[in-house]
């Protein structure tokens, strides 16, 4: 659970702990249109590009999960196969293409011992009703084209829902381990980034 926020690993410990260890799943919101790697332009001239990533918890900097999550960024951008190379962004060099991404977990503490408090009730009911808890990402990217190209931005919100029971209005999102839920919001998000980023005219 290292890439989770800590209210989100606050709430899947207590659906572990009320209902029992296998019970939980999570789910990845259905909300935001997915993107797959064959949506993406195929760039006949792949170039670098530079990351800076912070996730946020209540617009706080977690350093933490900002290293654990960096690498599977990497991973994704290679995958797209619209990059030569993945590297961090250094410091006033605009001879390379940068990309600056904020993920902020909004959920609060309280909000999520309000949620846990309703899913006390799948616990006492085997399972029967629904028990959930969401936690809530805002993400934000902006892309700096080398040199002096104005900087673009796009920004959405997602939500991860982790469940003990019967889910109800989920019937069609994938069942997940909280961890691989992370990892696919995350790719929906990277992904999303890019394909936007593509009908307006920028990594082709």
């Amino acid at each position: 659970m290292k890439r989770m926020s800590v209210v989100l690993i606050l709430a899947v410990s207590f659906l572990l702990l009320t209902n029992g260890a296998g019970c939980v799943r999570s789910y990845v919101d259905p909300t935001i249109p997915k993107v797959a790697y064959t949506d993406l332009q195929i760039r006949q001239r792949p170039q670098p590009i530079c990351v800076f990533l912070e996730f946020q918890t209540l617009g706080v900097p977690n350093i933490l999960v900002s290293e654990s999550v960096l690498p599977q960024v990497y991973s994704i951008f290679h995958a797209s196969s619209l990059f030569s190379q993945v590297d961090r962004v250094r410091p006033n060099d605009n001879t390379v293409d940068q990309i600056h991404i904020t993920i902020n977990n909004t959920a609060t503490v309280e909000s999520t011992l309000g949620n846990i408090g309703n899913t006390a009730i799948g616990a006492v009911t085997l399972g029967q009703s629904e028990s959930m808890v969401t936690d809530h990402y805002d993400f934000t990217a902006t892309y700096h084209p080398a040199g002096s190209g104005e900087p673009v931005s796009v920004a959405y919100s997602h939500a991860i829902h982790s469940t003990a029971g019967k889910p109800i209005g989920l019937e069609d999102a994938e069942p997940l381990e909280p961890d691989i839920a992370f990892e696919r919001m995350l790719e929906n998000l990277l992904l999303k980034t890019l394909y936007d980023l593509q009908q307006q005219g920028y990594l082709l």
